[in-house]
């Protein structure tokens, strides 16, 4: 549930699962999950999703991508280097989304 629905917390991580805003319009008292100040991940280089409404988001050690391709955006992918390579030269494609989501 977390990995897939988390996208605020308190600065000391209690997590919130009901926002769905980008992070400038987020619950009072709360901070995306990437900007915790004591997230033990800050120094890993990190990929995620599921949070169209950021659109593509790169910020140090945080790469956001999703871009709404199911809401009729684009698509987006990255290529990512080998470790040890330069991860700042990071390729990103971005494809013209569906003009009509699939609906089940």
């Amino acid at each position: 549930n977390a990995l897939t629905r988390i996208r605020f917390c308190t600065p000391s991580g209690a997590m919130e699962f009901e926002s769905k805003e980008g992070f400038e319009n987020g619950p009072k008292g709360y901070v995306p999950w990437f900007k915790a100040p004591k997230r033990k991940t800050a120094d890993t280089l990190m990929f995620f999703g599921h949070w169209s409404t950021l659109g593509l988001l790169r910020n140090k050690n945080v790469v956001g991508l999703d871009t709404g391709c199911v809401w009729g955006g684009k698509l987006t992918a990255m290529e990512i280097p080998e470790s040890g390579k330069d991860s700042q030269k990071l390729e990103l494609i971005q494809v013209a989304g569906y003009d009509h989501p699939l609906r089940m």
